[in-house]
């Protein structure tokens, strides 16, 4: 089955929900791109979040990795933003579950 929307898609949202954001006050409406690498690695880590509580100590930590602790600031600060991921991942976890296998779409093969 191929999900409705694919992993690229998925970060391209989480980009656009980080810069909107903005949490670091880095976006200069210029530098579109700038929290790519703190989406991808989000992404990368979305699998171990069963909650949104599990997904903002996520978030919160890569934004650690990427700026350290004093830039990062606090949690809180990325509660809105995890809440934002969890919803467009869950609708395409969604997606993926609904999606018919390839065997339901293809035609038959011919003998």
């Amino acid at each position: 089955a191929v999900p409705l929307l694919m992993a690229g898609d998925l970060i391209s949202q989480m980009e656009a929900i980080l810069v909107a954001a903005d949490p670091i006050g880095i976006n200069f409406e210029t530098n579109t791109d700038e929290y790519s690498p703190e989406a991808k690695t989000i992404a990368s880590r979305l699998r171990e979040a069963g909650t949104t509580d599990e997904l903002l100590r996520i978030v919160h930590e890569e934004f650690i990795h990427w700026f350290g602790p004093e830039i990062a600031g606090a949690v809180e600060r990325y509660r809105g933003i995890a809440t934002s991921i969890w919803i467009i991942s869950t609708a395409a976890d969604d997606a993926a579950a609904v999606a018919p296998a390839e065997s339901e779409t293809d035609p038959p093969e011919s003998p």
